[in-house]
């Protein structure tokens, strides 16, 4: 079998599909910043425990904050999430899961459900792809490519 022509690759990276408005971002960022800096002012004056422990979630919160807002994965310790479609196969892969790769030449069969894709290889193999966490957008757009390889298996 040849492999499949495909418009264009396509690549999606599942920590960053959702994007919030800017103007709401900005504002966040501006109250996760000067909150944790007038806690740690106040805390300057009289110490204690519990205060420190919340100025210093109130850090980590504003960590968070500031890395999304910059649209980088403030967890990426924990590794990439993606989808990946081309004219070799597809690839997905979830945070610190090991990637499932399926080529477009060991495929027999393929089906497309709601929210999952089911290949049957040519060597009696079964892998399932789960796009539960895909946007409605990108769903879409996966769907659209899927089908489009699928009429030409």
């Amino acid at each position: 079998m040849n492999a499949p022509t495909l418009s264009a690759p396509l690549y999606i990276n599942l920590l960053s599909q959702f994007h919030h408005p800017r103007k709401i971002r900005r504002l966040y960022l501006a109250f996760a910043i000067l909150a944790p800096v007038s806690y740690f002012a106040l805390l300057l004056f009289e110490f204690s425990w519990i205060s420190f422990v919340m100025g210093s979630i109130f850090t980590v919160n504003a960590y968070v904050i500031y890395s999304s807002s910059s649209e980088k994965d403030p967890l990426g310790v924990l590794g990439k999430s993606y989808l990946r479609i081309n004219e070799q196969g597809i690839k997905y892969k979830v945070r610190r899961q090991r990637a499932l790769e399926v080529l477009w030449q060991e495929v027999q069969s393929m089906q497309l459900h709601l929210f999952s894709v089911d290949f049957e290889l040519k060597n009696g193999q079964r892998k399932s792809i789960n796009l539960e966490q895909l946007s409605d957008e990108s769903l879409q757009l996966v769907k659209e490519r899927l089908r489009q390889v699928h009429a030409q298996l």
